[in-house]
Parts: structure tokens; C-alpha cells; sequence
């Protein structure tokens, strides 16, 4: 742990003066040669900060045959919203969920906020999605992703962990219950 404090690390500067025109985000996102490979993904990403970071990442997966819904944090800033809203705005394939919600790293909220992306991106053609937070990083290729969720075949890869009793909502009222109901 000593050694990881010790090493100096990047640090996210963002630019003062980025284009934020709709050719020079089409520009910066589609010019990477990304082929298809005719295996739609959807990829939802909860986001609330380093615009240029999420863009980067945006690019490094971007394939017209995709769909990429942003799920913005309650907390991110009046500037950030609208660069992601640009993205989605210039770019056919991307697109906001409806919702905003306040998450954290714990995970609260993030099923919330990723199901609204699925929601948001239910009407294209894809053929599995990936969940992401801000600043995880794919670190696979489109041609790699692919390879890896057809021999899924469907499966779905997900990490599983007991709830800890303190996250546990323990209070109840009877009208909540509405045992008429039941």
C-alpha cells in the first residue's frame, strides 16, 4: 500500500479550450479505425466527471454498430452535463438516460441508473450489454469483446456478495405492507 502512495501519478487536466462543436467530437471519437464486426453491444456508463477521459474511452469502442447510453450522477457539474450531452446530440448512437440518480461507490443507485440506460437503448439492435462506471476501463477490443460474449452465449457475468446488514432498509410500517393486498 506504501508503494502505491509513493508513485506519482496522471493527473486528469482537462483542456480550457476543447471543441465542443458536434465535427470536432465526430472527429475525436470515430476516427479510430474500429472495424465491426457484427456483434452489437450496448454499453451503459454511469458518469459524473473527466469529460476528456470519458470521451477517450467513448472513442476507444466506438463502432457504429454499438449503442452507448450515459446515466449522469446527480453530483456531476453544470459544465460536465453539457459536454455529455453534446456527445449525444452528435453522435447517432449515443444517448442519455432519462433519469439522474445520486450514486457512489458503494453501488447505490446503480441498477437504477443502468436500467434506465437499457431502457433508454431497448429499441436498437444489440446483442449484449456491459455496465461501466466513470473511470473503468474496457480493456478488451471490440473483435476481443466479441469473442469472449459469444462463447457466453448469454451468460451473463456478474459479481455476486452478500448485502450487508447495514445497508439493509429495516424500518416498516404497516401501511407500507398493505397486507389487503398481499
Amino acid at each position: 500500500f506504501s508503494y502505491a502512495k509513493s508513485l506519482d501519478r496522471v493527473k486528469l487536466v482537462p483542456s480550457t479550450n476543447l471543441n465542443m462543436d458536434c465535427s470536432a467530437i465526430r472527429s475525436r471519437v470515430t476516427s479510430r479505425q474500429n472495424p465491426s464486426y457484427q456483434f452489437p453491444i450496448s454499453f451503459a456508463k454511469i458518469v459524473h466527471r473527466d469529460y476528456e477521459f470519458i470521451e477517450e474511452q467513448l472513442a476507444v469502442n466506438y463502432a457504429e454498430e454499438h449503442t452507448f447510453c450515459f446515466s449522469i450522477d446527480k453530483k456531476a457539474p453544470f459544465s460536465f452535463r453539457r459536454q455529455i450531452s453534446a456527445l449525444s446530440v452528435c453522435l447517432p448512437n449515443v444517448f442519455l438516460s432519462d433519469q439522474e440518480y445520486e450514486s457512489d461507490s458503494a453501488g447505490h443507485f446503480h441498477s437504477h441508473a443502468l436500467l434506465d440506460c437499457m431502457n433508454v437503448s431497448r429499441q436498437h439492435n444489440w446483442t449484449t450489454s456491459c455496465f461501466c462506471s466513470n473511470h473503468d476501463i474496457i480493456i478488451k477490443s471490440n473483435w476481443e469483446l466479441a469473442e469472449i460474449f459469444k462463447a457466453l452465449n448469454g451468460s451473463n457475468d456478474a459479481e455476486m456478495a452478500k448485502c450487508p446488514h447495514a445497508a439493509w432498509d429495516t424500518r416498516c410500517e404497516i401501511s407500507e405492507m398493505n397486507l389487503g393486498k398481499l
